[in-house]
């Protein structure tokens, strides 16, 4: 995508993704009780989370890897909808919240990484930690959010997603509420390896895998441009 940074992050973490998902949760007190509605918004957002949190891994450019956990969390989102009760209610409230708080800066980050270097490939980038420490301590603390590491946002989000596929199991369908459980414990499970991946390959190795095409640090971003995404970071991990 070729959109500024800023824009970007705004679109990707807020706003326009997040627009599908404010329609279903106003139709959904009028549609919850159809079968059908269940069932669509069931099978439709766990194959969306899943298959988005397997392809996050897969990409080397980094806004491709956050593109595609935003893909799965509104695969998340989309499941949550498909339950009544209060709990899902809340569980999509704090998704919705969680995700802006550390996908924003991630976004961010990707474009300061890329202004500073030149590139968002992850296998020519490495060991930027250093040169970029503010940009590093805003990445680290956005990613433990976007893994679900307590006492995070991210952690709030992920256990009120789990408790209300529990609660479905215990009062519910069983067998539903089961499958919804082990998905978004999957789920979680690569959330985690995408930002072990991410922090590792940009910041924490020593040497990029292609060191023909290394990247360096051309332009080191001043503290005024890492500010905005490290409060918001902040917030998110407070």
């Amino acid at each position: 995508m070729a959109a500024p940074t800023p824009a970007s992050a705004y679109l990707h973490s807020a706003t326009m993704v997040k627009a599908g998902i404010f329609l279903l949760a106003r139709l959904h007190p009028a549609m919850s009780d159809d079968p059908l509605w269940f069932w669509t918004l069931l099978i439709v957002g766990g194959i969306t989370m899943l298959l988005g949190a397997i392809s996050a891994i897969k990409y080397f450019d980094m806004k491709a890897l956050l593109a595609y956990a935003t893909v799965s969390q509104l695969g998340v989102l989309v499941m949550l909808l498909a339950f009544q009760g209060e709990e899902a209610y809340i569980a999509v409230a704090v998704g919705i919240l969680a995700h802006a708080l550390y996908k924003g800066p991630l976004f961010m980050v990707a474009g300061l990484v890329d202004h500073a270097t030149g590139t968002r490939d992850l296998r020519r980038l490495a060991n930027l930690a250093r040169p970029l420490i503010w940009v590093t301590v805003t990445a680290t603390l956005a990613a433990y959010s976007l893994a679900g590491l307590p006492p995070s946002f991210g952690f709030l989000a992920k256990e009120t997603m789990l408790e209300t596929y529990y609660h479905f199991m215990e009062h519910g369908d069983q067998a539903v509420g089961a499958v919804a459980l082990v998905a978004g414990m999957i789920v979680g499970a690569f959330f985690v390896l995408a930002s072990l991946t991410l922090l590792w390959e940009v910041f924490y190795r020593k040497q990029a895998d292609d060191l023909d095409q290394a990247a360096h640090v051309h332009h080191k971003p001043s503290f005024s441009f890492v500010v905005g995404p490290l409060v918001l970071t902040l917030i998110g991990t407070s």
